[in-house]
């Protein structure tokens, strides 16, 4: 299927529901669902387009993730490490 022949560290940001630089536009929507709003620009680098997902911003420039701000994704968690105490 299209989501086996992702790189394993694509696969892991996907599962953790993370943006991660040099996902593809598909493989950021497979970790963080449609985008709220896409703004499209044409600059030097080629197409760029920066989809806002609440406080977070994803920039992309030929489609591929190359800058991610805002809201901080939540580091990924090792097996066998503590769950945070709320």
């Amino acid at each position: 299927t299209w989501l086996e022949r992702r790189a394993p560290e694509t696969l892991q940001a996907i599962a953790a529901k993370q943006a991660r630089a040099g996902m593809s536009f598909e493989e950021l929507v497979a970790a963080l669902g449609n985008p709220d709003e896409v703004t499209k620009d044409v600059a030097l680098e080629g197409k760029t387009e920066t989809a806002r997902f609440g406080d977070l911003t994803v920039v992309l420039v030929e489609d591929v993730v190359r800058e991610i701000k805002g809201a901080p994704a939540a580091p990924p968690t090792s097996p066998g490490a503590a769950a945070p105490v709320q």
